[in-house]
């Protein structure tokens, strides 16, 4: 049993300590640390941004149906726009743990300690939240 890649996936970076990527359609990745981020691919000029202060990232995440990535960090979702090297924060709530972008391509569960909220990308609002867990 093999678990064979045809290929190689070696993209060089700036980014000391990296703790999580992403990557887009078309191989291009996004890396971030608690010190900067960086976009980079083989067809693309390289993107670098520094943090002005050291931040706690938790998730990052590729959206098919906006052509970014959602980024959660110090209790803020932000989304970076490769394609305008737009970096733009969305929400913010510090007990944010965690997230996921629905199938349904138009909404994203946000996850706290004792709730979950439902944000809605088109009008950049929460649409729904639900403290009533187990």
């Amino acid at each position: 049993m093999s678990n064979a890649w045809v290929g190689h996936v070696y993209l060089k970076h700036w980014v000391s300590s990296a703790h999580y990527f992403d990557g887009d359609t078309v191989f291009n990745f996004l890396v971030d640390s608690d010190i900067g981020q960086q976009y980079s691919g083989k067809s693309i000029q390289q993107w670098n941004y520094t943090f002005q202060s050291k931040i706690h990232l938790k998730m990052i995440k590729y959206d098919d149906n906006k052509s970014g990535f959602w980024i959660l960090s110090n209790g803020t979702k932000s989304f970076y726009e490769p394609s305008s090297n737009k970096f733009t924060q969305k929400y913010a709530d510090t007990n944010l743990t965690s997230f996921t972008i629905l199938e349904n391509g138009k909404e994203i569960v946000l996850r706290t300690n004792n709730e979950y909220l439902i944000y809605d990308k088109t009008t950049n609002k929460l649409a729904k939240e639900n403290n009533r867990l187990p």
